[in-house]
């Protein structure tokens, strides 16, 4: 239902596509965090589909938490799978706060003993996928802004510190620009689709990935799903497509068996 399980997927490592050459692109998930970036159309939706497919295939123990503000659209489908959710900006800043003094928590539990936690039955990887990332900030009175600015600051934590104690973070978004999503630079990896202009693939991939030959503003219309994927932090750029996922398929994605 969910793609034929690679023994070399981990979290360290899971395979979301191929490119041109067959060579898998991998995404990490523990680690490290991704941000998916791309026009409405695009397939921002095959994206999350492929990547927690990818994570179904993994025998380590995770556990997939989901904040989707337009009423939970696209979380829905995956609630088989859902730990904890939001729908609501309120329940989002709730949630982000309960995983933050979770990886606290960890971080005091652990401390001394290791830096980067191994996930086990005791500390899960928390994933956190967040669609629609810039509407976290998304206040338009004074409470909802308190709300606001408080999720922002505990996720940022969140995402600063919870890269050692088993929890990442992936996170889409239309808007590539830093002012849209202030938290951009905490994503290391980068998924873009297709975007309107070189300037929004250079905000998006960075100007090295650019500079190695992603054109992410050239992907066609006709084809969502068609995605650039760089790393901040240096290699090369890989062209390739998720998979579409149609609807039944997502409700039937289930955890490996361990």
């Amino acid at each position: 239902m969910f793609g034929k399980r690679n023994p070399a997927d981990t979290l360290d490592g899971v395979t979301v596509g191929f490119d041109a050459s067959r060579r898998p692109v991998r995404l990490a998930v523990r680690g490290s965090h991704a941000l998916i970036i791309g026009l409405t159309g695009s397939g921002k939706g095959s994206a999350i589909a492929s990547i927690i497919a990818a994570l179904c295939r993994c025998r380590e123990p995770w556990e997939l938490n989901f904040i989707d503000l337009k009423r939970g659209t696209e979380a829905a489908f995956y609630e088989g799978l859902i730990t904890r959710k939001a729908y609501t900006l309120q329940d989002a800043a709730e949630l982000v706060d309960s995983l933050l003094s979770m990886v606290n928590q960890r971080a005091d539990d652990l401390h001394g003993q290791t830096r980067n936690l191994v996930p086990s039955a005791e500390y899960p990887q928390q994933v956190l996928v967040i669609d629609e990332a810039a509407e976290l900030a998304s206040g338009i009175d004074k409470k909802t802004r308190e709300t606001s600015q408080h999720l922002l600051q505990s996720l940022d934590e969140l995402l600063r510190i919870g890269r050692s104690w088993g929890f990442s973070c992936i996170a889409a978004t239309q808007d590539p620009r830093v002012e849209a999503f202030k938290l951009r630079p905490r994503f290391p990896q980068r998924l873009c689709l297709r975007v309107n202009d070189e300037d929004e693939g250079r905000m998006c991939l960075g100007k090295h990935a650019v500079e190695m030959g992603a054109r992410p503003w050239l992907l066609p219309s006709n084809l969502p799903g068609s995605c650039w994927a760089a790393s901040t932090e240096g290699g090369l750029p890989q062209r390739f497509r998720f998979r579409f996922y149609t609807d039944d398929e997502i409700r039937g994605f289930q955890h490996a068996p361990r």
